[in-house]
């Protein structure tokens, strides 16, 4: 065989191969996206359901908050995750801040209760928010992203939904304040 053949081959192995690959990392993503697609429609019709029975309550916490201040949610033990920020003093904060801390939503703040520290952001500061769907251990779970102008907050929860309805809720208060 002479080198021309030789080449040849070698590149029609190679085509074949990374056709092989590419099919097979095709199969894998099409599963994936068929849970996604299904998970995505039951989420939608969930919010769609909650949304029409929701009503923004007051709920009691076990501390004293500011006057003309009221607490509309809080969840404990919630997993929550922070992927960029800029200051490194909270930097150094949220290494803990990946499970079991707890957090509140009042009309003029979100309140993240870590272990031994309290780290708030007013409602006001909060750029946008959806319900986003995280992949874990082969499965999608209900998960609420925060954006802050700096900051990216996600939080892993089953009652994202009510987090969701509230903070649009506040939100849409806040609009017709101004």
């Amino acid at each position: 065989m002479d080198n021309k053949t030789l080449l040849i081959i070698i590149i029609i192995s190679i085509w074949i191969i990374s056709l092989l690959i590419a099919g097979i990392l095709a199969l894998i993503f099409k599963e994936k996206y068929k849970k996604l697609k299904k998970f995505n429609g039951e989420i939608i019709a969930k919010l769609e359901n909650l949304e029409k029975n929701f009503q923004l309550k007051e709920v009691k916490i076990e501390f004293e908050l500011s006057k003309n201040e009221k607490c509309f949610f809080y969840q404990r033990n919630i997993n929550a995750f922070q992927i960029k920020i800029k200051s490194k003093n909270i930097k150094r904060k949220f290494k803990n801040f990946k499970s079991k801390l707890n957090i509140y939503v009042t009309n003029k703040r979100i309140l993240f209760e870590t272990f031994e520290e309290y780290l708030q952001f007013p409602i006001s500061k909060i750029n946008s928010y959806y319900n986003s769907p995280i992949y874990l251990n082969k499965n999608w779970i209900n998960g609420l992203t925060l954006f802050f102008q700096e900051n990216k907050i996600v939080i892993e929860n089953d009652n994202s939904f009510n987090l969701f309805l509230t903070l649009k809720s506040l939100k849409q208060e806040r609009k017709y304040e101004c």
